[in-house]
C-alpha cells in the first residue's frame, strides 16, 4: 500500500499554522521533502510528527520569552511615560536653544556683511565726490581760461571801435 503524500498547503491545514511558516520550517529544520511535477514540496505521513515537534518547540520559545516579562503596573507605566515627556520637553528646548544660536550667528554674520558694504558704499561715495570735485575745478579752470579768452577779444573788439 502506498503512503500518503501531503503539500505544503495540507500540512499547514493540519498544524493551523501558515505555507509560509511550513516553508520556513523546512528550510530551517532540513526537513526531508520531494518536489512533484507542478515544483510544489510534497511531504510522506511520518514527517508530519517531525512538524508537530517544531511547532511545539516553537510555541514553548514563544511561551517563555512571554513569560520573562512579568507585567507591568500601570503606575509604571505613568511614571515612565512622565519621565519620556519630560526627556522630550527636554530635548525640545535643547533644539530651541541651538536654533536659537543658529539665527543668532547668522544675524551676527549678517550684520558684518552690512557693515563691510557700508563701509565699501561710503568710499565709492567719497571717491565719487573726489571725482565730482576734480570735474568742477576741471570745469571751473576751462570756464576761466575761455573768459579769460573771450575778455581779451572783446577788450581789443572795444579798443578797436573807439579808434575808428
Amino acid at each position: 500500500m502506498k503512503e500518503k503524500r501531503y503539500k505544503t498547503k495540507d500540512v499547514a491545514d493540519l498544524l493551523d499554522v501558515s505555507k509560509g511558516t511550513v516553508l520556513k520550517w523546512v528550510k530551517k529544520y532540513d526537513v526531508p521533502c520531494s518536489v512533484n511535477q507542478y515544483g510544489h514540496y510534497c511531504f510522506d505521513e511520518k514527517h508530519l510528527a517531525l512538524f508537530l515537534d517544531i511547532k511545539e518547540k516553537n510555541r514553548q520559545v514563544v511561551s517563555a520569552a512571554q513569560k520573562k516579562e512579568p507585567p507591568v503596573s500601570t503606575y509604571v507605566l505613568t511614571d515612565k511615560i512622565t519621565n519620556m515627556e519630560e526627556n522630550i520637553k527636554i530635548l525640545e528646548r535643547m533644539v530651541s536653544n541651538k536654533a536659537d544660536e543658529v539665527v543668532s550667528y547668522q544675524l551676527m554674520e549678517h550684520r558684518k556683511e552690512v557693515r563691510s558694504l557700508n563701509k565699501q558704499l561710503q568710499k565709492i561715495e567719497e571717491r565719487l565726490d573726489r571725482l565730482e570735485d576734480q570735474k568742477q575745478t576741471l570745469e571751473n579752470t576751462e570756464f576761466s581760461a575761455h573768459y579769460k579768452r573771450d575778455k581779451r577779444v572783446l577788450a581789443s573788439l572795444f579798443s578797436a571801435l573807439k579808434i575808428t
